[in-house]
C-alpha cells in the first residue's frame, strides 16, 4: 500500500518547494469588466501568425470609446485596451502595448492589472522578463485580495524567484489564497501540512485542506484524500472512503491512484474482490509509466489472473518495470530468460538483469551471483 502522502508523484512534484509550473494558469477576472476575461497569457501566441494576416482595420466605436476614456484617465478602459491587445481583438495583436495599457492601470491600482502585469513579468511577455518586477506586482494585487496573485506570490518566495526564498512566507500567501477557495494554493497547503515544509505537520489539517481540494475536482488532492482514510493520517481508517476517492482520481488520470484502487480490488479491501478489476486498473496505470503497477501486472499475466495467462505479456510489463529500475522485476526477468519462459532464452541477458538486480541489494540475485549465477546454481542442485 502506498505510504501516507510520501509518494513519489506528489514529492516529485513538490520537489521542496511546493509548485509544478506547468501548473500555473491565469485566473478569470475578481474585478467587474463587462465581457472581458483575463487573458491566458500562455496560448496567446498561438494566435499571433492568423491575427498578423488579418489587415488592419479601423477602431470600432467601442475601441474609440475606451480609448477616449483610458486618455482620461478611465482605468477601467485601460485595462480594457489591455485586454484586447493581448487577444488581438477589436485591435492590433500587440503584447507590448497590452503591458502599456495594463501598466496605467496597475498604476492607478487597478487590482486586475497589476496581478496580469506581474504575470506578464513573470513570463517574459510583452516585456523584459523580471521575475523581481513580477513579484511588486503580484504583491500590490495579492494585498488587495486578488487570490491568484496571492498564489504566485506564494510561487515567488517559494522558489526565490524576484525576492529571497522564504518559505514561511510562501506558506502565508498560500493560505491566504486557500481560504479564497484557489485550488491549486489547497493542495499546496495540504502538501505543506503533510511534510511540515513552512508549516508544522499536522495530518489532520492536511487532509482537512487536501479536501477542499479535492472536492473542487483536484486529482492529486482527491489521490491523497484517499490516501489519508487508507493509512489514518488525519482521518479514520475506512478502506471504502479510500477506494472511492482513488476512482475519482483514478478516473482524472492519476497513474498512482489507479494502481492503488486495483491492489484494492485485488486484496478485498473495501470493495468485493475483483481480480478482473484490479487487472485493468493495473493496466491503465502500468501504460503511465507506474512501475510498480508494471510489475504486478506481469505477475498476473503470469498467474492468469484477471487476464488469460500470456507469459510473452508477461514478459512485456516485466521488461518495462526492470527498465525503470525496479530489482524484483530484474531478479524474476533474469528468471525468466535463464528458462525462456515466455522469451528466448538469453543467458547474456538473464546474466545482466541478475546484476542490475543484485547492485540495487537484491538478496537472492546477490546470493546466485556469488555462486557464478543460474547454470551455476542449476549445477549444484
Amino acid at each position: 500500500m502506498p505510504k501516507p502522502f510520501a509518494l513519489s508523484l506528489v514529492l516529485a512534484w513538490f520537489a521542496g518547494l511546493l509548485v509544478c509550473p506547468s501548473l500555473f494558469r491565469v485566473a478569470q477576472p475578481f474585478l467587474a469588466a463587462p465581457a472581458l476575461a483575463a487573458p491566458d497569457l500562455a496560448s496567446v501566441g498561438a494566435r499571433v501568425g492568423l491575427i498578423a494576416a488579418k489587415k488592419k482595420a479601423p477602431p470600432s466605436d467601442r475601441v474609440k470609446g475606451l480609448l477616449e476614456k483610458a486618455e482620461r484617465g478611465d482605468p477601467e478602459a485601460q485595462y480594457a485596451l489591455g485586454y484586447l491587445h493581448s487577444r488581438g481583438e477589436e485591435v492590433d495583436f500587440d503584447q507590448k502595448e497590452a503591458a502599456a495599457w495594463y501598466l496605467k492601470a496597475a498604476e492607478q491600482n487597478h487590482e486586475l492589472s497589476q496581478y496580469l502585469l506581474g504575470e506578464m513579468y513573470y513570463k517574459g511577455v510583452g516585456v523584459a522578463r523580471d521575475r523581481a518586477q513580477a513579484a511588486q506586482w503580484y504583491q500590490k494585487a495579492a494585498e488587495k485580495g486578488q487570490r491568484q496573485a496571492q498564489f504566485m506570490l506564494g510561487v515567488i518566495y517559494a522558489y526565490g524567484h524576484g525576492l529571497p526564498e522564504d518559505q514561511s512566507q510562501a506558506a502565508e500567501w498560500f493560505l491566504r489564497a486557500a481560504e479564497k477557495g484557489h485550488v491549486e494554493a489547497q493542495y499546496g497547503v495540504g502538501v505543506r501540512y503533510a511534510t511540515g515544509h513552512g508549516l508544522s505537520r499536522d495530518p489532520q489539517k492536511a487532509t482537512q485542506w487536501f479536501e477542499k481540494a479535492a472536492e473542487q475536482g483536484h486529482p492529486l488532492s482527491q489521490y491523497n484524500v484517499g490516501v489519508a482514510h487508507l493509512e489514518g493520517q488525519g482521518v479514520p481508517k475506512d478502506y471504502g472512503k479510500a477506494a472511492a476517492w482513488y476512482e475519482k482520481a483514478a478516473e482524472q488520470g492519476v497513474d498512482s491512484a489507479q494502481y492503488s484502487l486495483g491492489q484494492l480490488y485485488e486484496k478485498g479491501l473495501g470493495l468485493e474482490p475483483d481480480q478482473t478489476r484490479a487487472a485493468k486498473w493495473y493496466e491503465r496505470a502500468a501504460e503511465r509509466g507506474n512501475v510498480e503497477a508494471q510489475h504486478d501486472l506481469a505477475l498476473m499475466y503470469d498467474e492468469g489472473r484477471g487476464v488469460a495467462r500470456d507469459p510473452a505479456k508477461a514478459a512485456l510489463w516485466q521488461t518495462r518495470a526492470a527498465d525503470q529500475g525496479h530489482a524484483q522485476a530484474q531478479y524474476l526477468l533474469a528468471k525468466r530468460y535463464d528458462l525462456g519462459h515466455g522469451v528466448e532464452p538469453s543467458i547474456a541477458q538473464a546474466q545482466a538483469y541478475l546484476t542490475q538486480s543484485a547492485e540495487q541489494g537484491h538478496p537472492e540475485a546477490q546470493r546466485l551471483l556469488e555462486i557464478g549465477g543460474f547454470s551455476d546454481y542449476r549445477r549444484g542442485h
